[in-house]
Formats: C-alpha cells, structure tokens, sequence
C-alpha cells in the first residue's frame, strides 16, 4: 500500500461508515502515512472522516523496544511521533482508536506476564500524561484506547493475568487522573494465541494449544480473539490451517 489509489482498490466496496477496520502498524513514521492516506481515500470515496471507526496500533515501544534498536529511532521522537497521531484522532476522528498497546508483542520478545501488564498500563499512563500537556482532558483520550494481549499455554496464569488487568487498570487510571467518566478507565482488549508456542514438529498438536489459549482468553474476559493457525511455525497460514483457526474461535465462542 503506497498510494492513496492503493488504498481505494484495498477498500473498493466496503462501508467505511458502518465498518470498522484495523490498521496493524507501530511505526510511527508508517502509521501516520498510512492513516492519511485511509482518510484521504475515504474522503475520495465520499465519507466523512468523522464517520470513520477503527483502530491503529501505533504503540512506539513495538519499533524502539520490540523490533529495532533504540539508536535507529530514539524512543522519545518516536514517543512524540505517535502522540502526534494520537492527537490528530482524538481532535478530528471521534470514533477511532488512535493506539493499541501491544502487550502480546512485548510477550513475545521476552516479556513474561507480569511485565506484559505492566508495560500496558505504563504506555498507557504515558499516553494521558503526553495528551493533557497537550490540551486535552483525560476523557478526551482515554476512552478510545484499547490494548493487544498475547495467550500462552499456561491456562490459569494466563486467565489471571487478564483478570488481574482488568483491575488494576482501572484503579491506576481513576487514582492518577480522576476521569469524569467511567469508561475512561475500562480496559478493552484482543488477544492473539501465542504464536510462539507452537511447534514446527507434530503441527496438528497446535490446534490443541491454540485451542487452549483460545480458552484462557475466553475465561479472561477479552472483548476479541484471534487463533493462531496451527502452521505458524512452518509458513504464512495455508486454506485449511487458518479456517480450522476460525471455527476453533467460533467453537470457544
């Protein structure tokens, strides 16, 4: 996707104003272009950019932390970067998300439980300071922010760990900001099964896992669900692998 006309044919005949898309990026530098170029193509197509509803990742910590090194892109320039985008969305596009905090990804490089969450709620409470020294009240932001959790194999950790989010977010944000509305303090996530705890060997054996990471996102409350197909591990998903993902989802839901 280069181009707005590329992002018009990626587009053709959906209903931007009844549908929701995800942009899944985090670079800050892409995730504003490739944002302006979703607006500009809906604009072309006739929609109103308040109309529009969605969600960008645009977490800063997935290219300074995650997947590059810190001295590419310094974290408080990309930080700034992705505030600039965060703004933008919260003073012109009312019903879109502008950052999801990619807990599964900090899962995956190395995080362990514990510091997933932690990070979240601190990349969160970053957020609202940035925005408030930008003008903007707490529950001009808070509210349309969601965050990515990962799903291991260690079921009843993996429960209480979402459990265990889902209170301590709300407490740290209503004690350190007072939002006005209660919402502003509900943690929204998705969660993707572990891509790394599938197996090269024996893959079928991963429709088993994936079936119980499946379960502990369930039991944890989470608002969306993707099932890894059970031959990550090997290539991008085949046909069969990733339909035996959605109705593993379909079955759990």
């Amino acid at each position: 996707v280069d181009s707005v006309d590329d992002m018009i044919d990626l587009y053709a005949g959906v209903p931007l104003d009844r549908v929701s898309v995800s942009l899944v990026l985090s670079h800050p530098v892409a995730a504003g272009a490739i944002l302006a170029m979703y607006i500009a193509a809906a604009r072309r197509r006739g929609f109103d950019p308040a109309q529009l509803s969605g969600t960008i990742q645009n977490d800063f910590m997935m290219e300074t932390v995650v997947l590059t090194a810190p001295s590419v892109l310094e974290p408080d320039f990309a930080f700034r970067l992705s505030m600039d985008v965060t703004e933008y969305c919260a003073r012109h596009l009312p019903r879109w998300h502008p950052v999801s905090f990619t807990g599964y990804n900090y899962r995956e490089a190395g995080a362990d439980a514990v510091l997933e969450v932690a990070l979240v709620v601190a990349n969160a409470v970053a957020t609202i300071d940035a925005m408030r020294a930008r003008g903007l009240p707490v529950d001009a932001v808070a509210r349309r922010r969601s965050a990515f959790f990962t799903a291991g194999g260690d079921l009843f950790g993996e429960v209480a760990k979402y459990r265990a989010a889902r209170r301590i977010y709300p407490r740290v944000l209503t004690e350190r900001f007072a939002p006005a509305d209660e919402s502003s303090t509900r943690l929204r996530f998705h969660v993707q099964t572990s891509g790394s705890a599938l197996t090269s060997a024996q893959p079928l054996n991963n429709i088993a896992r994936a079936a119980l990471h499946g379960l502990a996102a369930v039991l944890g409350g989470a608002q969306s669900l993707h099932v890894s197909a059970y031959d990550e591990a090997l290539c991008v998903p085949s046909e069969t692998a990733a339909l035996t993902a959605l109705r593993t989802q379909q079955i759990l839901l």
